[in-house]
Parts: C-alpha cells; structure tokens; sequence
C-alpha cells in the first residue's frame, strides 16, 4: 500500500506508520512531503493513501470506508496557542478562526 505522507517528524504519519505495523499491514512511503498542499497534491495524484482529519478531508477526496480494512487510526488533540501580549493580525485572527469553526474546539484551559 503506497502512502503520501509528512516529512518526519510528523503526529499523522508516526499513527498512519504504526497502525499499519500494528495491524500487519504492508506498506511503503511513496511520496514524502513538507506541507499539506503537498500531501492533497499527491493524493490527488493518486500516487497513494493520505491522512487527514476527518473534519479536513478536502472535497475531491474519499475517506476510505471500514470495509476496506484499514485500521483505525485513533484521536489526537491539536492546541491553538496564542501570545497574550501580542496583538493578533488580521491574518492570524482569520487563521484561528478557520481553524476553530473546522473541527469541535475544547474550553480554553485557564492557568
């Protein structure tokens, strides 16, 4: 099984990587890239799997179904940090707030 993964180190390829030894699957990293743009190229390519979030699987692509016996490959959490001393540019408030409307933010932690 081919894989369009992140150069490492990388969370979504360390889990894609041992899922599949886990679960005695073959694979190979087929294509290894720097950016996101780059796995979405490659994938789209069909040059092999990807992993993404499900909440960021682009349009054009397909999560693969259950049946195909690919293993789960479990949760992380991602954590938004800002500066509290800097004020945030218009860039960076646009960026936080795709980020946080794309997938189910937890309550920012005080302390």
């Amino acid at each position: 099984m081919p894989l369009v993964v992140y150069q490492a180190p990388s969370v979504s390829r360390a889990l894609g990587v041992q899922a599949l030894d886990a679960a005695g699957r073959d694979y190979r990293v087929r294509c290894t890239v720097r950016g996101v743009l780059g796995v979405v190229a490659g994938a789209r390519a069909g040059l092999g799997l990807a992993i993404f979030a499900r909440s960021l699987v682009p349009d054009e692509l397909v999560e693969l179904p259950a049946g195909e016996g690919l293993p789960e490959l479990g949760e992380i959490d991602l954590v938004l940090l800002s500066s509290p001393l800097a004020r945030a540019t218009d860039a960076a408030e646009a960026l936080s707030g795709a980020i946080l409307s794309s997938g189910q933010p937890a309550p920012p932690r005080r302390g």
